[in-house]
């Protein structure tokens, strides 16, 4: 599939209607989720001026990207390599005058281009990563992928992809999170599968019973040839379907939680628990060692003169389940807003973002019980273990295959 970019140059992207509506798209989502702050006033600003030609540290900054998208468009950059990379492209300007910028005034330029829908923004464990909104279409294959494995640069994660027709699941090692997401085209004629952190080009094909990434380069085809996973799409799609029946009545209490509020919480420790008392949820962490208690409270929202009530749907009490903070917090490098589902008397949770329909399985555990999406597998059929079985030659075939075909396990 190739990447079709949404800008070609200043200022053919204020002239292009395509690009223009995305634009507004892209803004009225982040006005939706970016709070008060220098970030909120840069949100406005491009809003009502959109990108000025005319300011020069705009205009080269522009020109910069350009270079970038055209020669390293699957790298993602910091902040700081961002002005460095602008700084090398553009040392001088037009007129020979040395470009006089400092770090704070890339903050607000890349501020600008994230909210228009040039870059993405993923937060990181020092420092917040940019790689290009590459595509036309919202629900694309190559953004989950690449979600993955940004997962894995951060550390966070380590993941398998599969996928079939306009369907991907990615599976992390630990097999604590499986996540299901949708595409708006069937790409994939035959089911796939690969390492997250071996992708490094949309484009591939198998050999045999191997993944092939192909790059091409101004003299040479490069080849990377890599093993699969073990298990098959069949395999992951199987045990998906055990957990996640595909309706909300049968799971209806659920909390809603936001990107913004991870910053409550702490990397640091271990697990984040859940529990309710008299319909109200309180979010937990313990430092076990040092004592400490962090905890989160609903809080109403005041709106106008009247209060709004949370989105949250609770029984009376929900006994304590835990999940991995990793886990947690990976969550949000799909979606910036997560509702989790607690299925009654389960031990595990469901998780659902607007992001490519995405849906998923979250293992939970109680701090030194850690269990797996497997083993409460096993215990849903009742100690009957579901064998992993090697998957064999993958035929690769991307192209939208007409119809889409909602895949559900059969």
């Amino acid at each position: 599939m190739a990447l079709t970019p949404l800008w070609q140059g200043i200022p053919e992207i204020l002239a292009s209607e395509t690009s223009t509506k995305y634009s507004e798209l892209s803004i009225e989502y982040y006005r939706r989720i970016v709070p008060a702050g220098e970030a909120r006033s840069d949100l406005e600003s491009v809003a009502e001026k959109g990108i000025n030609p005319k300011n020069p540290i705009e205009f080269y900054s522009w020109k910069a990207f350009q270079s970038w998208f055209e020669k390293q468009q699957d790298d993602c950059k910091t902040i700081g390599q961002i002005e460095r990379f602008i700084r090398e492209v553009y040392s001088k300007d037009q007129l020979g005058q040395e470009l006089n910028f400092d770090r704070t005034s890339v903050n607000h330029i890349v501020n600008r281009y994230t909210f228009i829908g040039l870059l993405y923004k993923l937060k990181g464990e020092k420092n917040d990563i940019y790689y290009f909104e590459l595509m036309k279409n919202e629900l694309e294959m190559e953004r989950i992928f690449s979600y993955a494995v940004a997962l894995e640069q951060l550390g966070r994660q380590k993941n398998s992809i599969f996928a079939w027709e306009n369907v991907v699941y990615i599976l992390n090692s630990d097999k604590t999170v499986s996540l299901r997401f949708e595409s708006s085209q069937n790409v994939f004629k035959n089911p796939i599968g690969f390492f997250a952190n071996d992708y490094d080009s949309p484009n591939f094909t198998s050999e045999g019973s191997s993944i092939v990434f192909l790059q091409k380069g101004e003299e040479f085809l490069r080849k990377k040839k890599c093993r699969v996973p073990n298990q098959t799409f069949k395999d992951v799609e199987d045990m998906f379907y055990k957990f996640h029946s595909g309706s909300e009545a049968a799971t209806p209490w659920k909390i809603s939680f936001h990107k913004s509020s991870l910053d409550l919480l702490s990397s640091d420790l271990s697990h984040v628990e859940f529990t309710a008392k008299n319909s109200a949820i309180n979010i937990i962490q313990r430092d076990i060692y040092a004592g400490t208690l962090i905890v989160l409270e609903r809080k109403l929202i005041p709106e106008g003169l009247g209060i709004v009530e949370s989105e949250d749907n609770l029984p009376e009490n929900i006994p304590p389940i835990a999940m991995r903070t990793s886990d947690f917090f990976s969550l949000f490098n799909f979606n910036d807003k997560i509702d989790i589902f607690f299925p009654e008397k389960q031990r595990f949770f469901l998780v659902e973002g607007a992001h490519n329909k995405m849906t998923g399985i979250v293992a939970g555990c109680l701090y030194d019980d850690i269990g797996t999406i497997e083993d409460l597998q096993e215990e849903i059929s009742h100690g009957r273990k579901v064998e992993e079985k090697r998957s064999g030659e993958q035929k690769v075939d991307r192209e939208d295959t007409g119809k889409i075909v909602r895949r559900r396990k059969q």
